[in-house]
C-alpha cells in the first residue's frame, strides 16, 4: 500500500481518511469512495491571505473603519453577499463593495501558490481511480 504522509498540512478534505492523527491516507481508505470534491480557495490554493488583505482594504476605503485580517475570517468560504449582509453594509454599496473588493483579489492573485503537498494528493487520488471535481462558493461575475 502506497501511504501519503502530512500531504494536508493546512487541507481539510475527507476527515474520515485521515489515521492516527498523522494525515496518512491509505488507498484502502478510499475504495469507499468514488469521487472527491475540493474547493479551489483556501484548500488547493492559498488565497486567504489575499482575500482577507482585500477586505480589509476595501472595508476601510468603503467605511472608514480599519478592521484587522482576524476580523474578516468568519467571510472566508461564504458567498459575497452574505458577508455584505454580516457586515450590515447598506444595500445601496454593495454592490460597489463587492466590486472593490474583487479588484484588490485581482491585483494580487498572481501571488497565490498551491498548499504544499496538493499536488501528491491528486496525483495519488488520480492513481487509484477517484474522480475530482472543484466547487467554489464565489458568484460568477
Amino acid at each position: 500500500m502506497r501511504a501519503l504522509v502530512n500531504p494536508l498540512d493546512n487541507l481539510a478534505i475527507i476527515p474520515m481518511v485521515f489515521k492516527d492523527n498523522n494525515y496518512k491516507i491509505f488507498k484502502g481508505d478510499l475504495l469507499m469512495l468514488k469521487s472527491v470534491l475540493f474547493d479551489i480557495d483556501g484548500t488547493i490554493t492559498n488565497t486567504n491571505p489575499i482575500f482577507l488583505d482585500a477586505i480589509v482594504q476595501t472595508h476601510y476605503e468603503m467605511t472608514g473603519q480599519l478592521k484587522n485580517r482576524e476580523f474578516f475570517h468568519f467571510s472566508l468560504g461564504i458567498p459575497s453577499p452574505v458577508t455584505m449582509g454580516i457586515l450590515e453594509i447598506p444595500q445601496e454599496k454593495r454592490m460597489l463593495y463587492i466590486q472593490r473588493w474583487q479588484e484588490h483579489i485581482k491585483e494580487k492573485m498572481h501571488e497565490v501558490v498551491l498548499f504544499p503537498g496538493i499536488v501528491t494528493v491528486l496525483e495519488s487520488l488520480k492513481e487509484w481511480g477517484l474522480t475530482m471535481a472543484l466547487v467554489t462558493s464565489k458568484v460568477r461575475s
